[in-house]
């Protein structure tokens, strides 16, 4: 069961967005202020600190990187799901069985319109039940227009499960482009 609850999800979205901006002043100014601590020094440790301190920025740059997609795909949920409703709740693997249900009624929709075509086929015997007859034909203008009315929000059904697997999809794969990263503390050992 998929549920997206359009309001907290914009919520974590606004609070990763601001994660990352603080995460990039942060950033930043550490590693601005790491490398200004090391044009005083001129010895063959600062040298392995500076490239130390290099490949943390790369790490760091690429935790940033990582920490952007997943922001990218809370925003690509948060759009794809807005457009649907605040609150979505389904189940992909009913599509099968809402669809036998809405087939079901089409066909019990269809016997009826044939049950009432084949009384309407009859001669009428006497004026007496004129009246009966063309309500009966009204009626049936009325199921014929529900039987299509149906079969639209079929269609519609249909195009809303397609979409929402897509989505899934999209959501699946935009995940796995995320590639695994292991968060180390700074070290700056000049072993």
């Amino acid at each position: 069961m998929v549920s997206i609850d359009s309001l907290k999800l914009e919520k974590k979205l606004n609070l990763l967005n601001n994660t990352i901006r603080r995460y990039e002043v942060i950033q930043q100014n550490l590693f601005n202020n790491l490398k200004n601590s090391c044009i005083d020094w001129n010895d063959g440790n600062s040298i392995i600190f500076e490239k130390k301190i290099m490949d943390e920025k790369k790490q760091s740059m690429f935790f940033l990187q990582n920490l952007e997609k997943i922001h990218y795909i809370y925003k690509y949920i948060y759009e794809k799901y807005k457009v649907i409703g605040n609150n979505v709740f389904f189940e992909l693997r009913n599509k099968q069985i809402v669809l036998n249900k809405i087939n079901s009624l089409l066909n019990e929709t269809d016997n009826l319109i044939k049950k009432i075509n084949s009384v309407l086929n009859y001669d009428i015997p006497d004026e007496k039940y004129e009246k009966l007859y063309k309500k009966i034909i009204v009626q049936k203008e009325n199921i014929v227009c529900t039987y299509n009315a149906i079969k639209k929000i079929k269609n519609k059904i249909i195009k809303m499960y397609d979409n929402l697997a897509e989505i899934e999809v999209n959501i699946k794969n935009k995940i796995n482009k995320i590639e695994r990263i292991k968060v180390d503390t700074f070290v700056f050992d000049a072993n």
